[in-house]
């Protein structure tokens, strides 16, 4: 017999082709996001920090910047092709990639996280 599900583990980012970026309720928490706040990725080649680049600020759009996706404002949703395209190169996929991430690492005042790019939970 074998197990239908061969990942128990959920994603905390997913990244598609679109530029849709979706951040899980635990990410968000991690990194202490708030509505309009702008993300971005930082990299020292083979590793991917995910981290808040921009604070919110009423009325000034970034690209990345996130807004709750549902009713509750657990989960967040960010867009940046930019940034989704890197990530899916780094991933080796093309449509979408499904990733956990790892610890908080506290830099200064920023919060890093990184993103696990070689665990492929669900991808194209």
């Amino acid at each position: 017999m074998q197990s239908i599900l061969k990942s128990n583990r959920r994603a905390d980012i997913s990244f598609s082709q679109s530029g849709q970026i979706n951040l899980s309720a635990h990410l968000v928490k991690a990194l202490d996001l708030h509505p309009g706040d702008a993300i971005d990725v930082k990299t020292d080649g083979h590793e991917y920090y995910l981290y808040v680049r921009t604070p919110a600020n009423p009325g000034l759009r970034y690209e990345a910047q996130c807004f709750p996706s549902n009713k509750k404002g657990k989960h967040f949703r960010a867009y940046s092709r930019r940034l989704c395209k890197a990530i899916l190169a780094a991933c080796n996929c093309v449509e979408k990639a499904d990733l956990p991430t790892g610890e908080v690492i506290t830099e200064g005042d920023t919060k890093y996280i990184a993103i696990i790019t070689k665990l492929i939970l669900n991808h194209d």
